[in-house]
């Protein structure tokens, strides 16, 4: 990535560069953190409700597209984390999701909704668990294993506000992206949104908008 390219990458949006150090957040709180203020959750939606909100190329430019949506069925990354996607780890009632692509930029949005708030809560620890390592793989479009490097959890409640959110960075040979896990009652949005080394930053949404909007609409 040329000078220009990365500094670019940087100012367009923290959200899709956490691994930099120019996003780094020194006070980033501890895998596990929880709010501990009183909210007050919207009420559960049906699978039907959240495919309806779902993002669109309208929300997120032009030059994206649709592609198919395949939920994942991908180990979440650190070792020692439970096998399985989280879906096949915990106990959703649904899974939906949409998946976007543009030149050298990739996103993929998925909403899972639980009986009840303790399971979306047990499912955040899930992910909380399938991030806490510093090196761990994934599979790649190919199905080959590729090495990844996370960054520190980071705090995204108040950027996309709810009451819990929390994402980590990626960084796998040219490309980097970056997961947030956004609860709010007992439904969870889980938006990737990755980068690869010739992407053109200038043309593409902000990483933190598009995940506040994803959050806004699935709770209508």
């Amino acid at each position: 990535m040329t000078a220009r390219t990365r500094a670019a990458f940087v100012a367009a949006s923290c959200l899709t560069i956490t691994i930099t150090a120019g996003c780094h957040h020194a006070s980033a709180p501890s895998a596990h953190t929880s709010p501990t203020a009183t909210v007050s959750f919207p009420p559960p939606v049906s699978e039907s409700t959240a495919r309806q909100r779902l993002l669109t190329t309208a929300d997120i430019g032009s030059q994206f597209r649709s592609a198919t949506y395949t939920a994942s069925g991908t180990p979440l990354p650190c070792p020692g984390s439970a096998s399985g996607s989280l879906a096949m780890q915990t106990n959703a009632s649904y899974n939906v999701g949409a998946h976007f692509v543009a030149a050298n930029a990739d996103i993929v949005e998925e909403v899972l909704g639980y009986p009840s708030t303790s399971d979306t809560k047990a499912a955040l620890v899930a992910v909380q668990d399938g991030f806490d390592c510093s090196t761990g793989t994934l599979a790649s479009g190919t199905g080959a294993t590729v090495v990844v490097a996370i960054g520190a959890q980071r705090d995204f409640s108040a950027i996309v506000g709810a009451a819990s959110a929390y994402g980590w960075s990626e960084l796998y040979g040219s490309e980097r992206a970056t997961q947030v896990a956004i609860v709010s009652g007992p439904t969870m949005v889980l938006l990737r949104y990755s980068l690869g080394d010739a992407a053109d930053i200038a043309s593409l949404p902000d990483g933190n908008a598009v995940a506040k909007m994803a959050y806004q609409r699935e709770n209508g």
